[in-house]
This record gives C-alpha cells, sequence and structure tokens, in this order.
C-alpha cells in the first residue's frame, strides 16, 4: 500500500483546501515536511485582484482583502463550478484563481528544493472528470508537472496506517470524516489490491467550519439585530461595511477556536464597538443542529457500505474543523468508537498523498468513471429567527418547493373512518379487542398488529384491497414515501407539508388512499397519497407533536390522539377539524399516545419524559389512573388484551419493558432490553400472546410479556430502530418492517428471523420515524 520513493526523486504532496492549502515535500534521504508559509503550514486559499490585474495570494491576500473586500475571494475552491468569477472590475477564470495558489506552492517548493519530479493533488472521492480536470489545468498555469491525482479519503488511510500503525484487516474498513472549512465528507474506506478502495461516501457543503462561524454570527445577530449598524453587517453596500463584516467573522473565528481550548471568549463587535461574550456553551448549543448532521451522515455512510459496526477498524478525524472537541464527543455518542484526532489534522491528507501507491492520471472528460456509493441527507434547518434577524451571512440551499396539495371534502373521512385504520409504529402498535382478525382466545391481532376497526357490519369492505403490496414511511425529512413491497422500489413520494414526520396512520376509502400525519410543524394533516390531495391541515400544538393514534368514533367520524412536546396530549376529531379533548397532567415532554379501550369507555393512554404511564378518557380528559415504575423517560406504548383483560405495555430509554393491567393498575410482566426501546406491539407468535419490541438495542425481541421469556429474536439491524410495524396481510409469510436511525428501512420473516430485503436511504431521508402498513 505504500508508495515507494523513487530514485532520487522529489515529490510533492498538494492538498488544496476551501480555507488553506497544505504542501508537504518529500525529498531523498528526508522524511516529509511541510512547505511553511509566512512560518505556518496552513497557507491561506484567499486570492485577491490587484490594480494592474495580478493576483495575491495567502495572507498577503486577507491583508489587502480588508481595505478593498470586493477583490477578496478568501475560498476560490467553493467556485470550482463557476466558470468565472468578479473580483473588482475585472472576471477571472476560476482555474486562474486555483493556479495563483498552486503557484506559490511551486514557487515556495523549487525555492527549497531546487526542483520538482512528481506532484500528487488531492480531491475529493465525489469529484468527477470535470472538476478534476479544471484543479489539473491550474496545476499546469502554475508550472507544476503533471500531477497524479489521490482521492482524499484514500490518502487519509494511507495516513492512517502507514503512519500511525493501525492495521485495517481484510473484510473490515476505517471510517474518513474529513471536516473542513467548506465542506464536510465522510467516507467508508477499505483495503483492496495494492492500496484502499472507498466503499462509499458522502458530503456537505453546508456544514463546514465556516458554517460553524456563519451560525455564530446569527446567533450574535439576535442580539443586534435591531441596530442599523448590525444591518449594514448583514447587507453590506459599502467597502466600508465589508471590512467590518470581515473583521466580525475574524473575531468570531477566533473566538470558536479560543472555546476549543478554554470555556468563554470574548467577540469585538464592530461597527457597533461593543464587546459580547460567548460561553462553550453558547456554542454547543449554536453549532450542535450541525454536527448532529454529520453524524447522521457518517452513520448512514457505514449503513451504504454495508458494514456492521464490528468492521469498523477505526474513526479518523481529519480537517481544520474536526478539533472542536463537540466533533468527536457527538461521533463517539453516536457510533461509539473513539476517534482518532491529531494535533494538526490539517496535514493528514497532504502527506498521505505521498504514501497513495494508485494515485491516478487525470481522467477525460468523457471518461465514465465509476462512482462509489453516496448518501445525502437534508440540508439543515436552523431555529427560526426573531422577525428583525438580517438573512443568515452565509446562504443556504432553499428547500424544495412543496407539490401542490388541493383540498378535499371533510366528507371523505367519516366513510374513511368506517374503513381500515393501519397506525405506524414511531412508538407502538395497537390492538382492538373488537378487531375482525381476533382468533377468539382473547390474544389475537390486526393483521399489521394495529388498532382497526370492526367491518363485520360492511358488506362491501372485504373487496377493498388498496395496498395489496405497499407500505408507507414518514421521514425526517417531512416527506411521505410509498414503496412496493415486492420490488422494494419507491411508488411514490409527497410533502407532507410537515418539517418532520413523526407518525403517519393509512385509511383507505374506496379508491381513497389518506396517510393522516403529525409532525414537526405541531399540526396533524390528512393527505391522499395517491395524488398529494390535502383532506386536513390542523394547527394542533405550540411543539412538535411526536406520536399520533387514530380510531373511529361511535358517530364514524376519525379521531385522533396526539402528544406533544408541548406538555400535552389532545383528543381530535379530523372529520370537523376539531378538538374535544385537552390533557395537561403529563408533567412534561408527551412522546406516546395510544387510544385503549376499557369496557365500554374510550381511554387515552400517554407518556413521556417524566417516565409516568398515565390514562384519561378520550372526551374529557378526566384522568382514569396511572402506572409508575420506570426509571427513564418513555419511548413506547403498545396497547392490547391478555385473556380477555385490557393490558398496556410501556418500554423506555433505559431498555425497561413495562406491562400492566389497565384495569387495575398492576404489574403484569417485565421485560429487558439492551437498549432503548422505541416501538413495540401485541401479536400472535406460535400460537400464543407475545409482545414484539426494538429500538437501540442489538435484535428485535419476541417476548412472553407476562413471564418474560424470550420466544424469539430478529438480528440483523443495520441501525438503531425509530420505527417498526408489523404485516399479517400473508398469513404464510408475516412480515416485520423497521425504520432505521439512518433512513434505512429493513424487512424482516417474522417467523423465520430471516432479513428479507435491506432498503438504502432515499433521497434526502435520514430517520425513518414511522412505517405504516395497510391491513388486509
Amino acid at each position: 500500500m505504500y508508495a515507494p520513493r523513487g530514485p532520487g526523486s522529489i515529490e510533492l504532496g498538494v492538498d488544496f483546501g476551501t480555507s488553506h492549502t497544505v504542501a508537504i515535500l518529500r525529498r531523498p534521504s528526508d522524511r516529509e515536511r511541510p512547505l511553511l508559509f509566512d512560518g505556518s503550514p496552513l497557507l491561506p486559499s484567499a486570492v485577491f485582484a490587484t490594480e494592474d490585474g495580478g493576483l495575491a495570494t495567502g495572507r498577503d491576500a486577507l491583508r489587502a482583502g480588508v481595505r478593498s473586500p470586493g477583490r477578496l475571494e478568501p475560498n476560490p475552491k467553493r467556485r470550482i463550478d463557476d466558470e468565472t468569477v468578479q473580483l473588482g472590475s475585472r472576471e477571472y477564470r476560476v482555474v486562474e484563481l486555483f493556479a495563483a495558489v498552486l503557484a506559490r506552492v511551486r514557487e515556495e517548493a523549487v525555492r527549497v528544493a531546487g526542483s520538482l519530479d512528481q506532484v500528487r493533488l488531492t480531491v475529493p472521492a465525489t469529484w468527477g472528470p470535470l472538476r478534476r480536470r479544471r484543479l489539473a489545468d491550474a496545476a499546469a498555469e502554475a508550472g507544476l508537472p503533471e500531477p497524479l491525482l489521490a482521492a482524499e479519503p484514500v490518502a487519509a488511510a494511507a495516513y492512517f496506517t502507514e503512519i500511525l500503525g493501525n492495521r485495517v484487516m481484510p473484510g473490515s474498513a476505517v471510517v474518513i470524516a474529513d471536516f473542513g472549512a467548506g465542506t464536510f465528507d465522510v467516507s467508508v474506506v477499505a483495503p483492496a489490491a495494492g492500496g484502499f478502495e472507498v466503499l462509499a461516501v458522502a458530503g456537505r457543503d453546508d456544514i463546514g467550519g465556516l458554517d460553524l462561524d456563519a451560525a455564530l454570527v446569527d446567533h450574535l445577530g439576535r442580539q443586534f439585530a435591531g441596530d442599523p449598524a448590525w444591518q449594514r453587517l448583514a447587507r453590506p453596500q459599502h467597502e466600508s461595511d465589508r471590512r467590518q463584516r470581515l473583521a466580525l467573522f475574524d473575531e468570531v473565528r477566533a473566538a470558536k477556536e479560543q472555546l476549543s481550548r478554554q470555556t468563554s471568549a470574548d467577540v469585538l463587535v464592530p461597527p457597533l464597538d461593543v464587546t459580547t461574550h460567548l460561553t462553550r456553551g453558547e456554542l454547543d448549543q449554536v453549532v450542535t443542529p450541525l454536527l448532529e448532521q454529520a453524524v447522521a451522515l457518517t452513520g448512514a455512510s457505514i449503513v451504504q457500505a454495508g458494514l456492521g459496526r464490528d468492521r469498523i477498524a477505526g474513526l479518523f478525524l481529519v480537517g481544520g474543523a474536526s478539533r472542536m472537541p463537540l466533533v468527536a464527543t457527538l461521533l463517539h455518542r453516536e457510533l461509539g468508537t473513539d476517534p482518532t484526532v491529531l494535533e494538526q489534522p490539517e496535514l493528514v491528507v497532504a502527506e498521505g498523498s505521498l504514501l497513495v501507491a494508485q494515485a491516478a492520471p487525470v481522467p477525460p472528460l468523457d471518461e465514465d468513471e465509476p462512482a462509489p456509493a453516496t448518501v445525502a441527507l437534508p440540508k439543515v434547518v436552523l431555529p427560526q429567527s426573531p422577525p428583525q434577524q438580517p438573512k443568515p451571512f452565509i446562504e443556504r440551499q432553499a428547500p424544495q418547493p412543496r407539490r401542490q396539495r388541493k383540498r378535499r371534502s371533510r366528507r371523505l373521512l367519516a366513510a374513511a373512518a368506517a374503513l381500515v385504520l393501519v397506525a405506524g409504529l414511531a412508538a407502538a402498535v395497537a390492538w382492538w379487542p373488537e378487531s375482525p382478525w381476533r382468533d377468539g382466545n382473547g390474544g389475537g391481532e390486526t393483521p399489521s398488529g394495529s388498532q382497526a376497526v370492526d367491518q363485520s357490519d360492511d358488506p362491501t369492505t372485504a373487496a377493498v384491497d388498496p395496498f395489496a403490496t405497499t407500505f408507507v414511511s414518514g421521514s425526517a425529512d417531512g416527506r411521505l414515501r410509498v414503496w412496493d413491497l415486492e420490488t422494494g422500489a419507491l411508488s411514490d413520494e409527497y410533502d407532507s407539508g410537515q418539517e418532520i414526520v413523526f407518525e403517519t396512520v393509512i385509511a383507505a376509502d374506496g379508491d381513497a388512499r389518506l396517510a393522516v400525519s403529525s409532525g414537526g410543524d405541531g399540526t396533524v394533516r390528512a393527505i391522499d397519497i395517491r395524488d398529494g390531495t390535502e383532506t386536513v391541515s390542523m394547527a394542533v400544538h405550540d411543539d412538535f407533536i411526536g406520536d399520533l393514534d387514530v380510531t373511529a368514533g361511535a358517530d364514524g367520524h376519525l379521531l385522533a390522539a396526539t402528544g406533544s412536546n408541548d406538555d400535552t396530549a389532545k383528543v381530535l376529531d379530523l372529520t370537523d377539524e376539531s378538538e374535544l379533548a385537552t390533557f395537561t397532567g403529563q408533567s412534561d415532554d408527551v412522546r406516546v399516545v395510544r387510544f385503549a379501550r376499557i369496557g365500554e369507555r374510550l381511554a387515552v393512554v400517554s407518556g413521556g419524559n417524566d417516565g409516568v404511564v398515565r390514562v384519561w378518557d378520550a372526551f374529557s380528559a378526566d384522568p382514569i389512573g396511572e402506572f409508575t415504575g420506570h426509571d427513564a423517560p418513555l419511548r413506547m406504548l403498545a396497547v392490547g388484551e391478555l385473556d380477555g383483560r385490557p393490558v398496556v405495555a410501556s418500554g423506555d430509554e433505559a431498555g425497561s419493558v413495562l406491562v400492566w393491567g389497565l384495569d387495575d393498575h398492576e404489574v403484569i410482566g417485565e421485560i429487558a432490553h439492551d437498549g432503548a426501546v422505541r416501538a413495540g406491539a401485541f401479536i400472535q407468535y406460535g400460537g400464543q400472546a407475545a409482545l414484539i419490541a426494538g429500538g437501540d438495542g442489538s435484535a428485535i425481541l419476541i417476548s412472553d410479556p407476562v413471564s418474560g421469556t424470550e420466544l424469539g429474536r430478529l438480528e440483523g439491524q443495520a441501525s438503531k430502530l425509530s420505527s417498526m410495524a408489523v404485516d399479517f396481510r400473508d398469513p404464510d409469510r408475516p412480515l416485520v418492517f423497521g425504520g432505521g436511525f439512518y433512513g434505512v428501512i429493513q424487512i424482516w420473516d417474522l417467523a423465520t428471523g430471516e432479513v428479507l430485503r435491506t432498503m438504502p436511504p432515499e433521497g434526502d431521508a435520514t430517520y425513518v420515524e414511522t412505517i405504516a402498513v395497510p391491513a388486509d
């Protein structure tokens, strides 16, 4: 894997970065050494257009840019897809800007070594032939020898093994997380013949170090947005405003770096001439939404590579922004692997390029090169700023336009309520004693493991089968996706109109296919998933609605129960779009809700962060009872019946599941999991009543709800489960669907435990919060 030195050759490895460029020189009989520019191994990649039409680089460019910001391009690599850039009164080719920086590198290398025999340039693994050719053309204009190109993650992997001495055995891989100034790129790299191969790669150009700086500036703007001087910083009209803006970003960047070492830092805000105080806690609060997306992208890449976490030989952090302690903390917390972070992570890729044996020449533009698997996740949506807050300092990509939805008569919902209702299992699956699939022994279930309305009096329903081979998922990107069960292909998708789809219920009426969903914007909506027609839109809660359950009222109206992080739970009439009851007895976020039938009384069971299960009347919200026994927040509820007795199972973040009698509020059984329990259902398994549940643990467990004895298990999870559904449409092959933390959906054969299909993330899908499986 190691690239041997050529006899007497002088080699240069160059990492042309968004914010800085690094060059490592290797000479005969000498170890690799970084070139120094103004005493530092980090050459700012900035370019400044001088009055005579020339281009200054590095710190000279930054200093000149303070006086004339309009002539400065601080991050030319971000312009890779542009043909030209306007600096001052003149347009420059992007290749010219790149060449100016590389010429500065060549001059220093020749000054130190006298000559150059070979040059290796590093490129992101996602760059295609056109981008690579532009960089190579710039090298030629700079007077460098024709370069070999090395993929950045491969160079980092070579450093990880050859310099740090780590072993990556065949069948395993190293994860390279490159957190630079302009991008976050993550790659899964495995040993291959003669070197390494990239199994999966993902990148985001909106969560680099510069974006963290912009988020901190936006945070400061909440304090000063009303001041006209701040408005000039946000929308600079004159050179003096742009100078102040650059100075502000320098202050914020320095404070961010200081907060990596200390607990507080001061920031001078020009032109207000005010010094404000930033703490590490504020920094963590501001940047965590961005970093969590990087963590999710890392996990999704591992899944996309088809590897279990036991086959990850290491997690190597490179790039200057990886120096923030919170980056390593969040990655370790989520992935369970100790990251490797160096004191100077900016130097890794350039030095590693000299170790790569399979560096390649520049491909021709018409070459159809194979690309590694890629993973896409949603753009970050930062919290809304106050009305007077100016627009963010760095523009982020606008969200995809929502598909137009038409309003349809609510009368359809009354008919739908009399037919099939199937809830997804973001938290639980409920069973109804009056289900037509009851086996007569008091322990039956619906084909989906979900609630259903008695259809025995409706002779037409036997022919209703609009979803014979489909299921629906809802994700953290706000999309509802319809899937074909036979092929695993995406049939259709719709924008729910919600920031996040936390729960989905399907109601079918003839040709109508209604997906009722709750979301991150506090609304409940219903969409006909055939064409995106909206039938219900209710603003219900002041915070996100983490769970939703649906049943039919005595009058045939469609009722919904919701639980929200505003500490309330509600019962809604979706047919009339009205609120029937509000329960305020939960002392913290309400994360799970389920309807339950206690005799002739319709009740709601709710739970959340206070760890208490509460039962209350669905129409009056009067308390009926409560269960205490959990020491951790609740994340799962399942309602069912055992030997004619109504019961509820509750699961918490510590992995404890308790089964209670709804009639006497006594504990019936206890089941232990090895991770947080986020989904569960009462089902029939092997001729007896059972509870199936899963979440963060190593397997989905099927247990006797009274004794806690394990009856079976489903293994092979690609990630933690955030949702689950059970499908009995084919009685000869019952299925279990699991939605993963990284947008992965898996399907198991319930009887054999075999994983039948693992479906990778689709589009911008990340956490699959809910899966809904229609009933037969």
